[in-house]
């Protein structure tokens, strides 16, 4: 698990035997083909200099909440340009754009975003100081999980506090909780995270690198034992 926090998942950095550094090069190369052919050829980027900005900035905040026009500001660029690049990278399959959970049109066209990549080594061989023993890293590998487990309509909730995860299968929503390691300082914020308003949630798991517990109707649960459970669950 350690491994795949920190270089990830493609078949020939897990399987290969090569050292670090040579590992950490091979994912770069992964990472600028797909941004320089699927990305900026294809969908004919001409700001460049913008567009790896962008990236950087959404690899550096790698599952913490933005807005675009906030980006936008930050990047000295604007809101439409921002949106349109971040649809370009998402069409590339490198990264999802994942928005906060509302029942209202008006507010979801006014949402805030989160943003996920497909592989936590291409984040780490691109951010100076990525760290594999943080809360964000664990909760990029949760989102591709979710993926792979079938569970549908992804989103986050911030309407009452915030839930990390809010997915749905067979009409049924789940509440997913993500935290590297609890302690007495997070304990009572993470379990709040799944008080939603105007959701029913069936089941609330709190997933952490690798503590076991139950709190009344929430299960923490290691996310390697996790992994290796049957799907939706």
């Amino acid at each position: 698990m350690d491994n795949v926090l920190s270089t990830g998942c493609f078949p020939e950095i897990v399987l290969g035997d090569a050292d670090e550094d040579i590992k950490q090069e091979l994912l770069k190369s992964y990472f600028e083909s797909i941004v320089q052919k699927d990305c900026i050829v294809y969908s004919g980027i001409r700001d460049t200099h913008l567009f790896f900005r962008l990236v950087s900035y959404l690899m550096q905040n790698m599952g913490s909440r933005f807005s675009i026009p906030a980006v936008g500001k930050a990047l000295k660029s604007n809101e439409n340009t921002v949106a349109s690049y971040l649809n370009f990278l998402c069409d590339s399959y490198i990264c999802v754009d994942v928005r906060n959970f509302s029942y209202s049109l008006k507010e979801t066209s006014r949402s805030q975003h989160k943003c996920y990549f497909i592989d936590n080594g291409l984040v780490s061989a691109n951010v100076f100081r990525y760290s594999p023993q943080s809360g964000s890293a664990l909760e990029n590998l949760v989102y591709n999980e979710l993926r792979n487990k079938g569970y549908m309509n992804i989103s986050f909730d911030n309407s009452k506090t915030e839930c990390d995860f809010l997915a749905y299968k067979n009409g049924k929503a789940y509440g997913f909780q993500v935290c590297y390691e609890l302690n007495d300082m997070n304990l009572k914020r993470e379990l709040y995270g799944f008080e939603l308003e105007n959701v029913m949630l069936e089941k609330k798991t709190l997933l952490t690198y690798n503590q076991k517990e139950t709190y009344g109707d929430i299960e923490v649960v290691p996310f390697w034992e996790w992994v290796m459970s049957p799907p939706f669950t």
